[in-house]
């Protein structure tokens, strides 16, 4: 959990940038990336109806090397943290977050950050 309480000091602390052509959206079971340009770190807070028993990197974030969740299993809310300490970026389009279960997932809120480090305004489509 240290690396999403450094993302939200980043974020608090950073210059918000307005416009970014940044978004996410679910498609029920993942979470996805919408956008032109890519991320450092996305932290997404999810709620779902039915039954998630795992929360795992989607397809095109599994070569990113932090995956971190901020959920207790057995209830329906969750806070997590993609990023890589690599310095590899996220993807700019792609599902990043997989829910496994019967629970359809529903975005809350997203927070993103770059390189600088620099707070990037996502927008949650339904």
């Amino acid at each position: 959990m240290k690396a999403l309480g450094l993302l939200v000091c980043l974020a608090a602390c950073a210059q918000t940038e307005r416009g970014s052509g940044v978004a996410v959206r679910t498609d029920g079971h993942q979470v996805l990336v919408e956008g032109n340009r890519a991320m450092r770190a996305l932290l997404v807070e999810l709620e779902w109806d039915g039954e998630v028993t795992a929360l795992v990197p989607g397809p095109d974030a599994a070569r990113l090397t932090i995956f971190e969740t901020d959920w207790e299993p057995g209830t329906r809310h969750a806070k997590v943290l993609v990023s890589d300490g690599r310095g590899v970026k996220l993807p700019a389009r792609g599902a990043v977050i997989e829910a496994q279960g019967t629970g359809a997932l529903r975005i809350l809120s997203a927070e993103a950050a770059e390189d600088g480090p620099r707070a990037v305004d996502v927008e949650v489509k339904p």
